[in-house]
């Protein structure tokens, strides 16, 4: 770290800045009214250098489940910005998408996104969340009856055969559709576009210049940017399979 990194990063220890000054956009509720913004403790443990609400904050925005019909059905999202360490960081941050099938980033901003992402906060904030169905983010869009009548079928996939997996898949889509939820909206498109409300309304307008950092070097999501003109980010990835990984040129 260098001397205005070493400075920003005790002040930021030390103070007592509370979030309304250190994420005031986030602590206002959002800055789009149509996507609100709550504020929630982060999951623990921290590490050791960051300070809830002064170097990092937690939460959820609330998006539509269907961006094409934003006053429809409304989603819970699981948020978390941590602040770059220094006293003025770029405008675009760095957007990490976690990994899966199901996985989550804010649940483990210790284990992961914090190393994975410190001598990037030199220069950028850093933002991720848990995408929709994923992580903290899938306690609206989970099949708590199914799971609950099929849960041992389930620790033993090698027993079932297509039928009893394709059975269990359609009570569980049944389910979600008795709750209200459409099952065709969780996909790559409104991911994307979900990446594009959350910057958006954490307040990083600036975001559709900024790097998106995803954990599996796949094209799906990227192309979705690329496929809706003026929303692009600059995309890198982290490669799961060799031990290197690519970020866009600074």
């Amino acid at each position: 770290m260098n001397t205005e990194q070493i400075i920003a990063t005790i002040q930021g220890l030390r103070s007592a800045e509370p979030a309304d000054k250190a994420f005031p956009i986030i602590a206002s509720g959002g800055a789009v009214s149509a996507l609100p913004v709550t504020i929630e403790a982060c999951p623990r443990p921290l590490p050791a250098t960051e300070v809830e609400g002064q170097t990092v904050i937690c939460g959820r925005v609330d998006v539509p489940e269907n961006h094409d019909t934003p006053e429809g059905t409304r989603i819970s999202l699981a948020f978390a910005v941590l602040k770059a360490r220094t006293l003025s960081p770029a405008l675009n941050p760095l957007v990490y998408l976690h990994g899966g099938p199901g996985g989550g980033a804010v649940r483990d901003l210790a284990g992961i996104v914090v190393p994975l992402w410190e001598g990037h906060r030199a220069r950028r904030d850093a933002v991720t969340f848990d995408q929709r169905a994923a992580g903290i983010s899938s306690d609206m869009v989970t099949c708590f009856s199914t799971f609950e009548t099929s849960l041992l079928d389930l620790f033993k996939p090698d027993k079932l055969d297509d039928s009893q997996r394709k059975g269990i898949f359609s009570k569980c889509t049944a389910e979600l559709k008795e709750e209200g939820r459409d099952p065709s909206a969780y996909n790559t498109v409104q991911n994307a576009r979900d990446v594009q409300a959350i910057m958006q309304t954490l307040g990083f307008p600036e975001a559709g210049h900024g790097a998106l950092i995803f954990s599996q070097c796949t094209k799906d999501i990227g192309l979705a940017f690329v496929e809706r003109p003026g929303d692009a980010l600059s995309t890198g990835c982290i490669e799961t399979l060799k031990p290197k990984w690519v970020l866009p040129s600074e």
